[in-house]
């Protein structure tokens, strides 16, 4: 702590994406106040419940900052087929996705509920929705909808820079390689996938307003949701679909899984089309899904991973008993997965029989 000593104000940012480490730092910083009442801690987040973690914090002030953005039209899968008149025939045209169903985490389809927030539509749109399968990334539709922002009277407002939401590298790979081979697309625009293994000179360009009468099109997965921002935004295509890592219990490992992202992942992949002016943002999946079946917030990192890092952590940080501790969490694990991180350790010789960390432990 001497080395905090110097130090008045500690600001974390994107607070709600409740990463182990943010989450692990708020257990620290509670004790901490305890020591050094005098410290002033802020928290920030767009998209944030701020009521639980004042409540968390012992009733921290909560500090509202209006923002500076401009209103966005939300529209649907619906509203996607009606303006593309995409059909399920064209919706099972396209080359096989390369996903193993087995990473995708289906949590049944929304057929009934749609029924009755559907009356507004044709025949055609309904029958089409009834067979569609909202896990598949419809490679098809996101062309077609794009040609029709560009090129429909009503979008072209907002066909600037449109910015697509994929879940991975292999998705974003896909879709380029569509735009790129596509004769819409040929002449007056820029196509810039992003992602974290391509090189900094071809990302940096994405970030650019393009040159009058050229118009830009960004790929990217979630990092574009707070990670980075693009400012000149004027539509997003948001497939709904993030890859998240699970510890899975029965196969006692950390896995990659693909999964519909939470309510307030999508609100902010919505609002990246409005810093500059009115957006629009077209969500790939329905609306009685994002009104009645998403996830409020994403499930914290702390309840969905492997905990034995952290354990480790609790002791190197000589924060005391280790359940004790974690139990402090926000949204603590459950003891008995607590308990199975530390037994693994122990297994290992990580930890000794009375939880204090060996000379590996250490090194680990």
């Amino acid at each position: 702590s001497d080395g905090l000593s110097e130090i008045t104000h500690l600001v974390l940012d994107e607070v709600h994406e409740r990463s182990i480490d943010s989450d692990f730092l708020l257990i620290v910083l509670r004790t901490l106040l305890l020591s050094r009442p005098d410290l002033k801690v802020v928290l920030m987040s767009a998209t944030v419940d701020a009521q639980r973690f004042s409540s968390y914090l012992d009733g921290a002030p909560i500090i509202s900052v209006p923002g500076r953005t401009f209103p966005v039209q939300a529209k649907f899968l619906e509203d996607a087929i009606e303006l593309t008149g995409h059909t399920i025939e064209d919706s099972k045209a396209q080359a096989p996705g390369g996903e193993e169903d087995d990473d995708i985490e289906k949590e049944g389809q929304s057929k009934v509920g749609d029924a009755q927030q559907l009356s507004a539509y044709s025949k055609r749109i309904r029958n089409t929705l009834a067979n569609y399968d909202e896990y598949r990334i419809d490679f098809e539709l996101i062309v077609k909808l794009i040609e029709k922002v560009a090129y429909a009277k009503d979008y072209e407002q907002f066909s600037k820079a449109i910015l697509v939401f994929l879940p991975g590298i292999a998705e974003i790979r896909q879709l380029n390689d569509m735009l790129q081979g596509h004769p819409s697309f040929l002449k007056g625009w820029r196509i810039h996938p992003l992602h974290s293994t391509f090189s900094s000179e071809d990302q940096q360009s994405a970030f650019e307003v393009p040159p009058p009468g050229i118009r830009k099109i960004v790929i990217a997965t979630n990092i574009a949701e707070t990670g980075i921002t693009i400012p000149d935004v004027t539509c997003v295509v948001d497939t709904g679909k993030h890859k998240e890592m699970r510890f899975d219990e029965r196969r006692q490992m950390s896995r990659l899984i693909q999964s519909f992202v939470a309510r307030a992942n999508a609100k902010q992949r919505r609002g990246r089309a409005g810093r500059v002016q009115e957006g629009i943002c077209f969500h790939l999946f329905t609306k009685y899904r994002f009104d009645e079946m998403m996830a409020d917030a994403q499930t914290p990192e702390m309840l969905r991973l492997s905990l034995q890092d952290l354990v480790m952590r609790v002791k190197i940080c000589k924060l005391g008993d280790i359940e004790t501790t974690l139990s402090s969490a926000l949204d603590p694990p459950s003891s008995r997965n607590i308990r199975r991180a530390i037994d693994a350790l122990i297994e290992v010789d990580a930890l000794t029989s009375r939880e204090e960390l060996t000379p590996l432990g250490q090194q680990l």
